[in-house]
């Protein structure tokens, strides 16, 4: 199976990923002029066109509002023209993509500049809490995690979000991914989900946002003042 990976959460990039062909490609520009160049150049580099697509993966965020709208709308568009199964994966499981799992844990992801998401985990039978908020926010959830488990926080994400390790347990080394490799982890998880026989309609993909966004909060202001 040959499965395209896109992500626009943060940076934008897409992914083929099958049994034979791998390619990955990464934009410096905005989703919405890049996007289709970069998917046209991951399949172009892998030796296989748009037809040889046997199923999408998207990335659903958290991450950039608008990115995230630009690159859900993608794949869905592309998924029903082509009849395709799609599958949406979270940005908190691309960051832990290819790691060990040691408990307890945090996820982060980055957002608008400055602002992160975090799920945070200290094991395997308790649900998982989620943050969001700046470095010191992220910090402090980290911190209060460490101090509640009395073990190590492995991170797995974007380490600039953690600044402080006072009191916060740190356990193993935390680095950003190589360009292109968070698009290949997106087509990677939506492989191994469809052989699960996971839900692929493009239809109930949703966007997480990791927080209402700010058009929905402003309409809801209006009618409150209405």
């Amino acid at each position: 199976m040959i499965v395209l990976g896109i992500t626009t959460s943060g940076p934008v990039e897409a992914a083929v990923v099958g049994a034979q062909r791998t390619a990955a490609v990464a934009s410096a520009g905005q989703a919405l002029s890049s996007l289709l160049d970069s998917v046209s150049a991951a399949l172009a580099d892998a030796e296989l066109a748009l037809v040889d697509v046997n199923a999408i993966a998207v990335c659903t965020g958290p991450g950039s509002f608008t990115g995230l709208r630009i690159g859900v709308s993608f794949a869905k568009g592309l998924a029903q023209a082509r009849g395709l199964p799609c599958i949406g994966i979270s940005a908190y499981d691309v960051a832990e993509a290819g790691t060990r799992a040691l408990f307890p844990h945090a996820a982060i992801v980055r957002g608008k500049q400055g602002h992160y998401y975090a799920r945070l985990l200290e094991s395997e039978e308790r649900a998982a809490s989620f943050v969001s908020g700046d470095e010191h926010a992220i910090t402090q959830a980290v911190e209060a995690l460490a101090r509640a488990s009395g073990r190590p926080v492995a991170l797995h994400g974007e380490c600039d979000a953690v600044r402080s390790r006072r009191g916060a347990m740190v356990a193993g080394s935390f680095g950003s991914r190589a360009p292109g490799e968070r698009a290949r982890a997106v087509a990677r998880l939506g492989s191994a989900r469809l052989r699960e026989s996971a839900d692929a309609d493009w239809r109930r993909i949703a966007i997480d946002y990791g927080q209402r966004p700010n058009a929905v909060l402003n309409w809801e202001a209006r009618r409150v003042r209405s």
